[in-house]
């Protein structure tokens, strides 16, 4: 978590842009099954842009239905928060795709004590037909 919320290498490539970055970081995991499995390989690191970037540059986030939850705490305890929403959205007659965004209000950038960390869990869903 610590590297991609840190980033040196994403903050390279903004600067290289000549564009700087505000709010939090959002991480697009492909599958939240896989994350939870510790199977994830590969994931889309997001930040908000205070210039506008070229297309190719930028993905659109929101405008979408979303199961969503804070988790406060440390991130290796993410998953209890995950499976909330899981049990959550199956007795309430959703289901969920396979990505899950987390946006980041109060990590590594914020406090060193992972306690206090507050990460908002987002998963696409739509209502069993």
């Amino acid at each position: 978590y610590m590297e991609s919320i840190i980033n040196i290498e994403f903050n390279n490539y903004i600067d290289n842009i000549n564009n700087a970055i505000t709010g939090p970081v959002i991480i697009c995991f492909p599958s939240f099954e896989d994350k939870i499995n510790g199977k994830c390989n590969k994931v889309k690191i997001m930040q908000e842009t205070i210039l506008k970037c070229k297309e190719e540059e930028s993905i659109e986030f929101g405008g979408w239905m979303a199961a969503s939850c804070y988790h406060i705490g440390a991130h290796e305890t993410i998953d209890k928060t995950y499976n909330k929403i899981k049990e959550w959205t199956k007795n309430h007659g959703y289901i969920c795709s396979e990505e899950s965004y987390e946006r980041y209000v109060t990590d590594y950038w914020t406090t060193k004590n992972s306690d206090k960390f507050v990460t908002e869990i987002l998963i696409k869903v739509r209502r069993k037909k």
